[in-house]
């Protein structure tokens, strides 16, 4: 089990394990992509490398080649970009026509998907591209259709839908659903689904409801029964958005989301520490601190000051002429001058006489 909530604020969007599966790749609504590497990973289980693969757009989609020598992010702008094992961008897709001018020329559209307005449409590549989909399915589902995912054998197709349902269908016959499980909870427009190695199964993930108490679990299907085999809750706290099922290792691994708004430096109090630089930066933005502070009074003259400069000899002497500068504290003996304020101290007292006046 692998759990990448740690690591990100948001919700964790996507998720791609490779073949051997010692990497993983992890999205969030945080606009970042995430690569775990699980043989050089320490207890701390933090990420080797952070991107930004567009900026301002959400990471809808990973994948790696089969091969696994570089992978596919798919963000919420117009061109999709490749890397590298170790995330390196190889290349970026071209933008394309953005508009549908012709109802003949579709190309490059769609192949299969689950249509915001609830329906199914599938499109067979063999014959060529069509304006009409080869298969269309409409109502399907009664909201948003959040992931679908084929069989390898060709003859099973999954829905998830925001309406909390699971349906499973026969693409031989379309019309109606084999199977529709129901009371699945799903908040996160990224929910999806995934077979098990064997295909003899299939999980998928549910959210925590507002006033529910089950939390976040993860939910498994028999294929060949159409029945829930089991629940096992995974957080009290955190839905269960990505799944997937890695035929190597044996595991299992889900991607949660903590229903809760975290809003960096809102409060004074709570805000990071800014950067030396930064500090240093604001530093010298403000005249008092930047301010060069006077230099010690080490020069000759009253308070180490007149007499400094060639031009100020005549002007200390006449001072001292005219009775403006008295130096007289060389020559005054430091008893008298204490004694001369004992008859002040005698009639107002303030500090050691009244406290030993009674003792």
């Amino acid at each position: 089990m692998f759990s990448d909530a740690f690591e990100f604020w948001q919700v964790v969007s996507a998720l791609a394990v490779d073949h051997s599966g010692s990497r993983v790749l992890s999205s969030s609504y945080d606009y970042t992509v995430r690569m775990y590497d699980f043989q050089g990973m320490n207890a701390r289980l933090q990420s080797f490398r952070q991107m930004e693969p567009s900026e301002g757009h959400q990471v809808r989609s990973l994948s790696w080649s089969p091969t696994a020598d570089r992978f596919l992010c798919v963000t919420g702008s117009a061109q999709a970009k490749i890397y590298d094992r170790d995330g390196l961008t190889l290349g970026e897709f071209v933008r394309g026509d953005m508009y549908i001018r012709d109802l003949k020329n579709t190309k490059g559209k769609s192949i299969a998907g689950g249509v915001g307005d609830g329906s199914i449409q599938i499109w067979n590549l063999k014959p060529g591209w069509g304006s009409m989909p080869d298969i269309y399915v409409a109502n399907t589902h009664s909201d948003d259709i959040t992931g679908v995912k084929f069989s390898c054998d060709g003859r099973i197709l999954l829905s998830r839908c925001f309406d909390g349902s699971l349906k499973v269908w026969d693409l031989h016959q379309m019309k109606e659903p084999l199977k529709v499980f129901d009371d699945l909870p799903n908040n996160y427009a990224q929910t999806n689904i995934a077979f098990s190695p064997d295909e003899q199964l299939f999980i998928t993930g549910i959210s925590i409801e507002k006033d529910g108490t089950t939390g976040g679990m993860l939910c498994f299907f028999d294929r060949g029964k159409l029945e829930l085999v089991s629940r096992v809750g995974i957080s009290p706290t955190y839905s269960v958005v990505q799944c997937g099922w890695h035929p190597r290792k044996k595991s299992i691994d889900d991607f949660l989301a903590e229903p809760v708004i975290h809003n960096p430096h809102a409060l004074p109090l709570f805000r990071d520490q800014p950067s030396r630089k930064r500090q240093r930066d604001k530093v010298l933005k403000d005249p008092l601190k930047s301010h060069k502070p006077e230099q010690p009074i080490t020069g000759p003259g009253f308070g180490g000051k007149l007499g400094s400069t060639k031009g100020s000899l005549l002007t200390q002497y006449l001072f001292k002429q005219g009775g403006l500068i008295k130096e007289t504290w060389m020559e005054e003996d430091p008893r008298e001058a204490i004694l001369k304020h004992a008859d002040a101290t005698a009639k107002d007292p303030k500090f050691i006489a009244p406290a030993y006046a009674d003792t």
